[in-house]
């Protein structure tokens, strides 16, 4: 077989980097490379390997006249130009989606990412970010902080697919009341095997029934803003809500407005319109946010399971033609 060159733009565990390495392929690691330094180079390989963080636009797959495939290691792929890789018959691989009915809390990223927005959940019910601040101040301040229990409270997911049912599954053993909306239908739980009670309902229900709301939907053209000023206004003056799924789906700025006006209690935020060095600081600077740099979904386990399914999704694609974890419309010519 002929050598093959693959390109890895964002660090990924080493396992998989030692399964392509011992199957023969020619492996290049630059990470953080700016837009121009990635056209300089990407048409010099036949794959590239990339997180969210490195967009591969029409320009970039167009300037890789070797390209034959993408494989994305984050859960989702909105940064990648599905439209051009179609045109230009490029494969796009994700991450495994549990289409044989396996175990969905062994994907790379779903289970870090349920157990993030848990620990998003019980640290701002009892308000973990402010009595932590005050003893690392030298503050003794007993008096004064009171948390919220998740016992009996109703928790709201938008967005019930693999990572809002394990989300489900850790928050009803706190003892909460599940309530979800989901965009495929009105009731999944006919098709799910849940041993506990979700009540599916709409959005407007959800926001105005809900002590805690998680988000977990990809970003599209129609979940961009899909929280805004009108669903921010229904919801319970102390309701805590928390994004690990993609920015931009809370409007950022009908957000702010309603955390500096007390119109909801918190946030935990994960993800953001704008990430890296350009961040929104009138949002995460706020007292009742608490924000982390968009690491829901990484955990040392999950990092070796995603590379390691990586590596598989390349090694099969040019040894045998498969076509695992396809999330484009490529064919085999």
């Amino acid at each position: 077989m002929k050598k093959i060159k693959i390109l890895i733009t964002d660090p990924i565990d080493t396992t998989g980097v030692k399964m392509l390495e011992d199957n023969g392929y020619t492996i290049t690691q630059k990470s953080d490379l700016n837009k121009e330094e990635l056209l300089k180079i990407a048409g010099d390989y036949e794959a590239i390997i990339c997180r969210s963080s490195t967009p591969i636009d029409r320009e970039v797959m167009e300037s890789a006249k070797k390209l034959k495939c993408i494989a994305i290691t984050s859960t989702g792929w909105d940064t990648i130009d599905i439209k051009t890789a179609d045109r230009l018959k490029i494969a796009v691989f994700g991450q495994p989606a549990n289409s044989k009915g396996g175990d969905i809390s062994r994907e790379g990223s779903f289970t870090p990412t349920a157990e993030h927005t848990i620990l998003f959940m019980l640290a701002l019910a009892g308000d973990f970010y402010n009595t932590a601040r005050v003893m690392k101040e030298g503050r003794w301040e007993k008096f004064g902080f009171a948390g919220t229990e998740l016992l009996d409270k109703t928790l709201g997911i938008i967005g019930f697919g693999r990572i809002g049912q394990l989300v489900s599954q850790r928050a009803q053993a706190f003892g909460m009341k599940i309530i979800a909306y989901d965009r495929d239908g009105n009731d999944k739980s006919k098709n799910l095997q849940l041993t506990f009670p979700v009540a599916f309902v709409d959005l407007k229900t959800l926001c105005r029934q809900a002590d805690f709301i998680t988000i977990h939907l990809p970003k599209t053209a129609e979940t961009i803003d899909m929280i805004g000023d009108r669903q921010l206004e229904l919801m319970k003056k102390e309701v805590i809500i928390i994004n690990a799924a993609r920015g931009g789906i809370i409007n950022e700025e009908a957000l702010i407005k309603a955390l500096k006006n007390n119109k909801i209690r918190a946030a935990g935020l994960d993800v953001f319109v704008s990430e890296g060095h350009d961040l929104n600081m009138d949002l995460i600077s706020l007292p009742n946010v608490i924000a982390t740099p968009h690491i829901a979904g990484v955990s040392s386990e999950g990092q070796r399971r995603r590379s390691v399914a990586t590596a598989q999704n390349i090694i099969s694609f040019f040894e045998k033609g498969d076509l695992n974890n396809l999330v484009n419309n490529y064919k085999n010519s």
